[in-house]
């Protein structure tokens, strides 16, 4: 199945449209257990309590598409939102699933200390554990936790993207 690519423009001018405030982001769900890599995320950590706003690094381990470890600065929140997430969840295997890839693109919008509005950083790019049916994925669950990093790397058929 495609996954399709989403923007947060602000234009919420027709009925049935919305989004969140500042706008600036664009981002697409992830194929399910796609996902693999060390991610570091140096912005900021959304965890069930809020926001972490980062002095050191978080690493996430992801393989097969799931979070499996996590180490440094919110390594405890996270994980505490995750495994009570879990003990809730009607289908507790989807909660540690990577379920988006996102890219702030709005050059006036500062590193703050909440996720809505540090993903749209300029410079910025986010992944979040858990949820996204409701944009097209094919992931649905109780969760949705954004993590924001800066400087991104990334390659589209194998060329690097200037961002």
């Amino acid at each position: 199945e495609d996954m399709k690519a989403s923007t947060s423009t602000g234009l919420y001018n027709e009925p049935g449209r919305g989004g969140n405030i500042p706008t600036g982001e664009v981002f697409i769900p992830i194929r399910i257990r796609q996902a693999e890599g060390v991610l570091v995320v140096d912005v900021s950590a959304r965890h069930k309590d809020g926001t972490l706003l980062l002095k050191k690094p978080l690493i996430l381990t992801i393989k097969q598409g799931k979070v499996t470890k996590l180490e440094g600065e919110g390594a405890d929140l996270v994980e505490q939102t995750l495994a009570e997430a879990e003990q809730r969840a009607q289908f507790p295997e989807r909660i540690r699933l990577i379920g988006e890839f996102g890219i702030g693109l709005n050059p006036d919008a500062e590193i703050v200390g909440s996720t809505i509005i540090d993903e749209k950083v300029k410079g910025t790019a986010h992944i979040a554990i858990g949820s996204n049916y409701w944009y097209g994925g094919q992931i649905k669950t109780i969760i949705h936790l954004d993590q924001v990093f800066k400087e991104p790397e990334i390659l589209v058929d194998e060329e690097k993207l200037k961002v």
